[in-house]
């Protein structure tokens, strides 16, 4: 396991659980409707997100011999790849660690992340770009799916890669693929 990897699983561990989700209200419009209020629990993919950023930047910058040359962005398009398997031209991945945007040489793209915090969150999308992410198109050292708050992620993430036979068969790639959640983190070929 690469040490980006590593750090990033440490940044994971370091962002505190009231970032996984929070309760809001609904029904309540105005001062005059409080009786009317309801409590339930919002799941934000975006707070999380912000905080494991803030989280493993403390890393990077605490590090900042090994993460020479290299920046995390959020949000960032990455382009090029006119016949993916997504049949889209642009992606946009939660975060990526890469020395720029204008550089996809492999010794460049150390980590592309994709995030989702909803407990019936669909997948198929987020995976489908994660193997982009590592395929020469983009050629990602590797490519990390963020599943909190969905205790069938492991089950959903079997179902879609034995669905697509084509990912199933590169094992290359599928060592390149990584779950963090709650309880660690795992290559998908061990999830096979």
């Amino acid at each position: 396991m690469s040490i980006y990897l590593k750090d990033l699983w440490n940044a994971f561990k370091n962002v505190d659980k009231k970032y996984y989700s929070g309760l809001a209200f609904s029904n309540f419009s105005s001062k005059y409707d409080e009786l009317k209020k309801e409590e339930y629990k919002q799941f934000v993919e975006r707070v999380f997100a912000y905080e494991l950023y803030h989280q493993f930047r403390v890393i990077i910058i605490n590090n900042s011999q090994q993460y020479d040359n290299l920046v995390l962005n959020g949000e960032i398009t990455k382009n090029g790849f006119d016949d993916t398997v997504l049949g889209k031209a642009r992606i946009f991945p939660d975060m990526v660690l890469h020395k720029s945007n204008t550089d996809n040489s492999p010794k460049n793209q150390k980590l592309f992340i994709e995030i989702k915090v909803q407990p019936d969150a669909r997948i198929g999308t987020d995976i489908k770009k994660l193997f982009v992410a590592v395929s020469p198109r983009l050629n990602f050292e590797n490519a990390v799916f963020i599943c909190i708050n969905n205790n069938k992620v492991e089950l959903k993430i079997k179902k879609h890669i034995i669905k697509n036979m084509d990912y199933r068969e590169d094992k290359t790639l599928l060592g390149k693929l990584w779950l963090i959640n709650e309880e660690g983190i795992k290559n998908f070929k061990d999830i096979l």
